[in-house]
């Protein structure tokens, strides 16, 4: 697809980072843009990137009368299981929350949970998604294969049940998570349970920013830490920090 539909599933949380690459790909404005659900690390830039490329659609699992997301004059269109979409031969599939779902207080429950697939392989993007959503996904006959898999809540033990994990069976599975972040993530339980899938893991405290290309075959092109090395950049050394939490 074009990069401005491309765009759509890139998350908003680091507009210093999303709105630049952003215009580095090509996109002039986001035909669409996913806010997965109103925790800060997942919504708190989207008003930058809005005000910098511009969007013409906004879906996500946020309250649509919320003065903090009415950007650019549009309002949050809901999330909602089985609305699809197709773009240039790739399609978009919304696998959480179901219709009528009312928005949980942490919002984890009811994120967006966005499936983007093509005739090679599929992405599955799981936002925060908690054990529960996991089962009402599972329960509802939703979930499938994935080729790659955004860990769900950076890998918190509060995710990433046994059913969850064996239902999507990734061939990668990817840690969203800071060094040496304050809450431990990803749990080494998390970490354990996907290796025992044969899932390959990254992690964006060690690897940096990760590209894939889905052509003929899907491959992991670039780990930003290796392909963007710098004199300033220092060398991965060791595990980070761990707290069991």
């Amino acid at each position: 697809p074009t990069p401005a539909r491309c765009a759509s599933a890139i998350s908003a949380a680091r507009p210093r980072r999303s709105a630049p690459h952003l215009r580095g790909v090509g996109a002039a404005a986001l035909d669409l843009l996913l806010i997965s659900h109103d925790d800060s690390d997942h919504s708190g830039g989207a008003k930058s990137v809005v005000d910098a490329i511009g969007a013409r659609r906004l879906l996500g699992s946020v309250e649509s009368g919320d003065a903090r997301h009415a950007l650019g004059g549009l309002s949050v269109e809901r999330c909602r299981r089985g609305d699809s979409w197709l773009w240039d031969g790739v399609r978009f599939e919304i696998l959480n929350p179901a219709a009528g779902v009312a928005l949980t207080r942490n919002g984890n429950t009811s994120a967006c949970v966005l499936r983007v697939s093509n005739a090679s392989g599929a992405v599955l993007l799981a936002a925060d998604a908690d054990l529960k959503a996991e089962a009402d996904m599972i329960a509802a006959g939703a979930l499938a294969r994935a080729t790659v898999l955004a860990a769900p809540h950076h890998g918190s033990r509060s995710s990433s049940s046994e059913a969850f994990v064996a239902g999507v069976s990734p061939r990668w599975v990817l840690y969203s998570a800071g060094y040496r972040n304050r809450f431990g993530h990803p749990h080494p339980d998390v970490l354990e349970r996907y290796s025992r899938s044969g899932a390959l893991a990254l992690r964006t405290d060690r690897d940096g920013a990760l590209l894939f290309a889905f052509g003929s075959e899907v491959r992991l092109v670039a780990r930003w830490r290796e392909s963007g090395k710098r004199y300033w950049q220092a060398e991965w050394v060791g595990e980070p920090y761990t707290a069991q939490r």
